[in-house]
């Protein structure tokens, strides 16, 4: 069975539920924080969805149980 390389199955992407809209969210976490062009002169992930995806995808691994 083929995995779907999107952000949801990839290794980097953080799943968050405290954004309002009802798709899946999450931040890409394959870099440090980038500023984000605000007035708040903020810092943050990229914020994705789980149907996105890009060419640095990485498969998720499941936790190894000690």
């Amino acid at each position: 069975m083929s995995v779907e390389r999107t952000c949801y199955e990839c290794r980097y992407w953080d799943k968050v539920t405290s954004y309002p809209d009802k798709r899946n969210s999450g931040l890409c976490r394959i870099y440090p924080p980038v500023r984000n062009d605000t007035d708040h002169d903020d810092w943050g992930w990229p914020v994705t969805y789980d149907e996105d995806w890009c060419g640095r995808w990485q498969p998720r691994e499941e936790a190894k149980k000690p």
